[in-house]
């Protein structure tokens, strides 16, 4: 077989750049928050997990747990993330976005469609749903 070492250096960074394709540029200082990066990625592990934890996002950010509850301290007193008690364990704590931060996301979301189907707007329609097919199969969908 063949060294894939190369094209899959090459996939690794098509990952990067279509990331940064989707990113939400045309949104203005205005509208959206000033936050760090860890922010965001914690903003969006809560974003995504319903009632998320403190585990949900030092498991998935792969940081310590103090670090998780100190980068989720930070986004609750700047009012993007709301603590309720957890129903299934009244000691553990859930997390969720704020409306606010709702607003912020679903914002992001449309313009990473938007931006995402300019790019891709480069394949006909087969070469599209050849593309999907791929990545479902990759990704065991």
């Amino acid at each position: 077989m063949v060294s894939r070492t190369k094209e899959l250096e090459e996939i690794f960074e098509s990952f990067y750049a279509l990331r940064q394709k989707a990113a939400f540029k045309k949104m203005t200082a205005a509208s959206c928050p000033q936050i760090a990066n860890s922010q965001w990625l914690a903003l969006a592990v809560i974003a995504r997990t319903d009632k998320a934890t403190i585990k949900d996002v030092h498991t998935a950010l792969g940081i310590t747990s103090s670090a998780a509850t100190q980068l989720v301290n930070e986004l609750v007193s700047k009012k993007y993330v709301l603590r309720k008690t957890n129903i299934k364990d009244r000691r553990a704590l859930a997390l969720e976005l704020s409306p606010t931060a709702k607003k912020f996301f679903k914002t992001m979301r449309v313009n990473a469609i938007k931006n995402l189907a300019q790019s891709f707007s480069a394949l006909n329609d087969e070469e599209f749903a050849l593309y999907i097919k791929l990545t479902r199969k990759i990704l065991k969908r």
